[in-house]
């Protein structure tokens, strides 16, 4: 049922190398372990695929004018290929104080740069980790939500 819904709201990709798919005691073993409510239409994908590579993984931002290609979304509860988990990569970095809590990643580019969800407003935003210090330079707007980053994925050329 989700994964009829979730793909009408935005448009078939396929992942490889993902993790099994979450349940519901697995979003209460997140929340139970960063006191972080994961955003719906994240837990929507990942009912269907639990991080991994999605086929279609480029994508041009018009609100920050930039072009990302995506290596990886980070999995929730188990770990991949980066030896992270979404919460692990989030509690790491909030413990760091490297960027507000309010930022959770769930995906990296191939720059090792977080793709995160604003958990205030729902945006999409890019953190540039290649700095020394996080500022609000090096965070940037991609999209107004989730649903519109996952319909702008395409083939990368």
């Amino acid at each position: 049922m989700f994964e009829k819904i979730f793909r009408k709201k935005v448009g078939s990709n396929v992942f490889s190398d993902s993790m099994n798919p979450i349940s519901d005691d697995d979003i209460r073993y997140f929340y139970e372990s960063t006191h972080v409510k994961v955003p719906q239409p994240i837990v929507e994908l990942y009912k269907i695929y639990n991080g991994g590579r999605p086929e279609r993984n480029y994508f041009y931002s018009e609100l920050a004018d930039i072009e990302i290609t995506i290596n990886t979304f980070l999995p929730i509860k188990y770990k991949n290929e980066t030896g992270y988990t979404m919460e692990s990569m989030y509690l790491k970095f909030v413990k760091e104080k490297v960027f507000p809590s309010y930022y959770l990643p769930f995906a990296i580019d191939w720059g090792s740069n977080l793709i995160c969800v604003n958990l205030n407003s729902g945006e999409i935003v890019v953190i540039w980790m290649d700095k020394c210090e996080i500022t609000e330079n090096e965070i940037k707007v991609l999209f107004n939500d989730f649903y519109e980053f996952m319909s702008a994925l395409e083939y990368e050329e």
